[in-house]
């Protein structure tokens, strides 16, 4: 998803660098869900609006 949007994702430091996501509670048991939460951390700021290139 991330690479499809071309986002500027911020990746960790070392030897094995990892992008650096992290996803909201999962819903209970039983319980289906359509969408989830994810916050991602990206090298410089970017608007929902922007064009893509």
């Amino acid at each position: 998803m991330v690479r499809r949007a071309a986002l500027p994702i911020l990746y960790s430091q070392g030897f094995n660098p990892r992008p650096q996501i992290s996803f909201g509670p999962p819903p209970p048991v039983g319980v289906e869900s359509e969408g989830e939460y994810a916050d991602l951390m990206l090298a410089h700021p970017k608007s929902p609006q922007s064009p893509q290139s």
